[in-house]
C-alpha cells in the first residue's frame, strides 16, 4: 500500500495531532495489517522533526507498518499545519497553512519504485493545489502497475480546488471516496449530472452518472456522515447505515474509512463486507481524540469477523 500526499499536524482544541488525509490512510491501513509505505514532504524545522520523531516511536512500540523512509524534506519550507475547530456536531472546520513541505513532493526514483511494486496507491485532491506535488502525484499514479489499484480521495477545500484536478483525478481512479457534500460539485466538474432532488435516491442517481461518466471506474464510495454510506459499482450497489456511536470529533474519520474499505476490497470482500468494514473503520476513528487513534483489539477483531462471515 503506498500513499502520496500530505502529511501535516491538525491543531486541535485538544491539542496537535499528527495528520493528513494521505498519511492518515497509510497509517490507518498499517493497523489494519497491511505494510504501507508514505510519500510525503517535512519541513526542515520543529514541527518536522516532531512528526519524525513521533513516527519513530510508533514504529518502536509496533502500533503501525509504516515505511516512511520515502518522506522527503523541503528546505526553507515549513511543516504543514491546520488550524481545526469542532463545530457542537462534531464536525471539523479546517483553516489550511500554505505554503507547506507538503507542496514540494518530488517523485524520486524510490518513490517510483515504490508504487511499481504496491498493490495500491492512494492519492488526492488537495495535494495537487501546487503544481510541484501536482507533477509529482500524477507521474506516480501513472507509474502504477496494472494490477494496481488506485484510489482517490476527493477533498473539496476551498479555496484550494480546481475543476481541472477533479476531472484528472478522477479520470485516474479505480476507486473514489467522495462525501454528499461534494459529490454535485465533482459530478458537475466531470461532465456529469448533479443532484435531482434530496434523499439516498437523488444520491444514487448521481453517483450513476459519474460510473456512467468514468468508465474506468470500478467503485464509487459516497459517505453521509451519521446516516452511513453508499458504495456503488457499475453492476451492484449497498448502502450501510452506519453505527450508532458518541461522536468525539471526525478528524480523520473519513480517511479511516477508505483504509477499512481498500483494505477489505483487497481481502475479496464482497461490496456489503467492504462498506461494513470500512464504516467500522471511520466510526471507530470519529469515537476518539485525533485522526489517528490506536485501532484496539477489540476493533480489529470486528473487521476481522465481518470479512470472515
Amino acid at each position: 500500500m503506498v500513499a502520496v500526499g500530505e502529511i501535516l499536524w491538525d491543531l486541535l482544541p485538544s491539542g496537535p495531532r499528527l495528520g493528513g488525509t494521505t498519511a492518515n490512510f497509510a497509517i490507518g491501513c498499517a493497523r489494519l495489517g497491511r505494510p504501507s509505505a508514505l510519500i510525503s514532504s517535512l519541513g526542515a524545522d520543529d514541527w518536522g522533526e516532531r512528526a519524525r520523531a513521533e513516527l519513530a516511536d510508533r514504529q518502536r512500540d509496533g502500533a503501525e507498518i509504516l515505511e516512511t523512509g520515502l518522506i522527503q524534506t523541503a528546505a526553507g519550507v515549513p511543516t504543514g499545519i491546520v488550524d481545526v475547530t469542532v463545530r457542537a456536531d462534531g464536525q471539523p472546520v479546517y483553516r489550511i497553512a500554505s505554503p507547506a513541505a507538503w507542496d514540494r513532493i518530488e517523485a524520486t526514483a524510490e518513490a517510483e519504485a515504490a508504487v511499481r511494486g504496491a498493490g495500491a496507491v492512494c492519492f488526492g485532491t488537495l495535494c495537487q493545489r501546487n503544481p510541484m506535488s501536482r507533477a509529482a502525484i500524477r507521474r506516480l499514479v501513472g507509474d502504477a502497475g496494472a494490477g494496481c489499484l488506485r484510489v482517490l480521495d476527493v477533498n473539496v477545500r476551498a479555496p484550494f480546488f480546481s475543476e481541472e484536478v477533479a476531472r484528472w483525478s478522477m479520470a485516474h481512479a479505480d476507486l473514489v471516496k467522495i462525501s454528499e457534500e461534494e459529490l454535485e460539485e465533482v459530478a458537475r466538474a466531470v461532465g456529469s449530472t448533479g443532484l435531482r432532488g434530496d434523499g439516498l435516491g437523488a444520491i444514487e442517481a448521481c453517483g450513476r452518472g459519474l460510473l456512467a461518466t468514468l468508465p474506468g471506474l470500478q467503485v464509487l464510495a459516497i459517505t453521509m456522515g451519521p446516516r452511513g454510506s453508499l458504495l456503488l459499482t457499475p453492476e451492484d450497489a449497498d448502502y450501510h447505515p452506519g453505527f450508532v456511536i458518541d461522536v468525539v470529533d471526525t478528524v480523520g474519520a473519513g480517511d479511516a474509512f477508505t483504509a477499512g474499505l481498500v483494505h477489505a476490497w483487497l481481502a475479496g470482500g464482497s461490496l456489503a463486507q467492504v462498506n461494513t468494514i470500512g464504516n467500522l473503520c471511520g466510526s471507530y476513528v470519529a469515537g476518539h481524540r485525533g485522526a489517528t487513534p490506536v485501532f484496539s483489539a477489540e476493533m480489529l477483531g470486528r473487521v476481522r469477523t465481518a470479512l470472515a462471515e
